[in-house]
């Protein structure tokens, strides 16, 4: 029976399965080359990690079981490959160890955040390592997993050191991109919001919104160039600064923002419930026609 992808396009859909169909030959096919010949394992734990970011990027949650066996082998290949060929495989099990923490992170199962902790400081420690060594290469790897490590530890409400690895990833994509804007301002973006949201919860207000501003503006100009891909994230980031904004008594600007919010999530069915949450909180707090910002 041919599997779905819920809210993508048939045609996108179709594309999917065609690679995915792709990837599971593949992998068939360096199983057996890996079995005869150890020597090409390097080339297993590759197609099992194409195979996982495909099923991981396909959202179907049916898949998240497979993904992570995917991630496991890959990591156990490459550990190994690592002990004889540090320079060719350690990078390739710091970005393992990042994709297994990242699926185990947004988990819900006993033990996961813990492990998860484990792979992401495994794998901070190999970056910082690499980023010495090749700046240009591994800072971008380096900030990621900064900012990663920090929201974890955000939603383990362990904010002192939450905040450390958020300011270091903050840090790290400011520097990005202002040389490269293109590729690191999403990132930015995002680091800009993590720290928003846990200096806002730790009643650092000034800084909080100043984030969230500078969140708003990134994400409102990668909306215009690709409306599809960000105007998701341009909603979250709008909900979280009005949420924000309320909490502090400014309803007069946390309206609107609350407002675009719905009207993005409202546009793309994945986000179904978040516009739900949105729509409670606007019928809860504001009656009659809308206002607008001061």
């Amino acid at each position: 029976m041919t599997r779905t992808v819920p809210g993508v396009p048939p045609v996108k859909a179709n594309r999917l399965q065609n690679t995915e169909a792709l990837y599971r030959e593949a992998l068939d096919r360096c199983q057996r080359l890996a079995a005869a010949d150890p020597a090409r394992r390097s080339e297993l734990a590759a197609a099992c990690v194409r195979l996982a970011e495909l099923l991981v990027g396909a959202n179907r949650p049916e898949d998240a079981e497979e993904a992570e066996a995917l991630f496991r082998a890959a990591l156990k290949l490459y550990q190994k490959s690592a002990k004889t060929d540090p320079a060719a495989y350690e990078p390739k099990f710091a970005a393992v160890c990042c994709s297994l923490g990242a699926l185990l992170a947004g988990a819900d199962r006993l033990g996961d955040a813990e492990e998860a902790e484990r792979l992401f400081r495994r794998a901070l420690e190999l970056y910082r390592k690499l980023a010495a060594a090749r700046p240009a290469a591994y800072r971008p790897d380096l900030a990621r997993t900064c900012s990663n490590l920090g929201a974890l530890l955000a939603k383990a409400k362990r904010s002192k050191s939450a905040e450390n690895r958020l300011r270091e990833a903050l840090d790290l994509r400011r520097t990005l991109a202002a040389a490269n804007p293109a590729a690191h301002r999403p990132g930015l973006a995002a680091t800009c919001g993590n720290l928003a949201n846990l200096l806002a919860e730790t009643r650092r207000p000034k800084e909080a919104e100043a984030l969230y501003d500078e969140a708003l503006s990134i994400r409102r100009a990668l909306a215009k160039t690709n409306p599809a891909a960000n105007e998701p994230k341009l909603a979250a980031v709008c909900c979280n600064l009005g949420l924000f904004l309320l909490e502090s008594g400014r309803e007069r600007r946390a309206e609107p923002l609350l407002r675009e919010a719905l009207a993005l999530w409202e546009k793309y069915p994945p986000y179904g419930e978040n516009a739900e949450a949105v729509r409670g909180v606007l019928d809860g707090q504001f009656k009659g026609p809308p206002s607008g910002a001061p």
